[in-house]
């Protein structure tokens, strides 16, 4: 049997939550974000499946304390280090921060700044004829305050994430 493969159907464009706009649109992709948490959903016009970045809100079953669950619903999170060298994770969902969003050319640029740490960084989120780019130049990441350093910079680490067996998809284990 020969055919191309497509995603399943199960997810359409009616879960897309009002929280989350149109920003950019091509043949076969439609981009939707949310402007407080960066998330976005990608509607593929082709099949009708719709990739999210991350989670939307908590369903029976899922078990993410808040840390998590802020994680997995914010399109950016860092990890700093304090003057002792200490590290932890914030989230946009967790944490005081500004975002200044610019609409460009099929998509956002996005000024990030946690303000408790004084890391500042530019996101792009761009539609291409194959689907999304997101990119933060290295040029725009500051450390404003000297007693926080950026250590990880995390970018929708839930991308294309299902609950359990609820879509069929792939499974990528590391080997090392």
């Amino acid at each position: 049997m020969h055919g191309r493969a497509t995603a399943a159907p199960s997810a359409q464009i009616e879960e897309i939550p009002v929280s989350h706009r149109a920003v950019a649109e091509n043949e076969q992709f439609r981009l939707f974000v949310d402007f407080d948490t960066l998330a976005f959903k990608l509607l593929d016009k082709r099949s009708g499946y719709v990739w999210h970045s991350g989670l939307d809100e908590l369903q029976e079953g899922d078990r993410l304390n808040r840390a998590w669950q802020a994680f997995a619903r914010s399109g950016v999170s860092i990890e700093y280090l304090d003057a002792r060298a200490i590290n932890r994770r914030v989230s946009l969902t967790n944490s005081e921060h500004t975002l200044e969003v610019t609409p460009i050319d099929q998509g956002v640029s996005v000024q990030v700044t946690f303000l408790e740490f004084g890391i500042s960084l530019q996101l792009i989120l761009q539609l291409e004829a194959e689907g999304v780019r997101i990119e933060v130049p290295s040029s725009s990441i500051r450390e404003e305050k000297p007693e926080f350093k950026l250590g990880l910079l995390y970018l929708y680490p839930f991308l294309g994430a299902t609950r359990g067996s609820q879509t069929p998809g792939y499974m990528v284990l590391p080997d090392g």
